[in-house]
């Protein structure tokens, strides 16, 4: 599966590390799924709710197991997280850049756990916006897409 059908076809979706602050990438992707009117859900242990929205603390709190789960928080939580999870039926986790590590990318591929690390989920959110079009492109001039 590419990376734009992982995102444009999952049916449920938890971004990790949501933050109240607007400018934030987790805060920003949550936004951009939910208004898309996708089934997302944010998480993030610390916050209560996101914008009027509840947030669940982490993903076994959730009624049903998200499809992708989107990583935006710092590597070493990453690997946690993923460890904590890697039992659960996600089926795939998305490390927003940032997020990884070559710790966590290289015990996702001994642990054969389908993972998306380095590419940003607005770049294949169809249809791309914005700035993130224009790096989409580049992406693609360049061969990195």
């Amino acid at each position: 599966m590419t990376s734009s059908e992982i995102i444009n076809t999952a049916e449920s979706i938890a971004v990790i590390g949501v933050s109240r602050d607007k400018k934030k990438f987790g805060n920003i992707i949550y936004r951009e799924l939910r208004d898309r009117n996708m089934n997302v859900f944010p998480v993030n242990p610390l916050v209560n709710e996101i914008e009027g929205f509840p947030c669940v603390p982490d993903i076994k709190s959730l009624k049903n197991i998200p499809e992708l789960v989107i990583m935006v928080v710092k590597p070493p939580l990453t690997l946690q997280l993923i460890k904590e999870n890697m039992k659960r039926d996600i089926k795939h986790f998305w490390l927003q850049p940032g997020a990884q590590s070559p710790e966590v990318i290289q015990f996702c591929k001994e642990n054969n756990i389908p993972f998306t690390a380095g590419k940003c989920v607005l770049m294949y959110l169809e249809p791309v916006k914005g700035i993130h079009s224009v790096h989409r492109f580049f992406n693609k001039l360049f061969g990195k897409y």
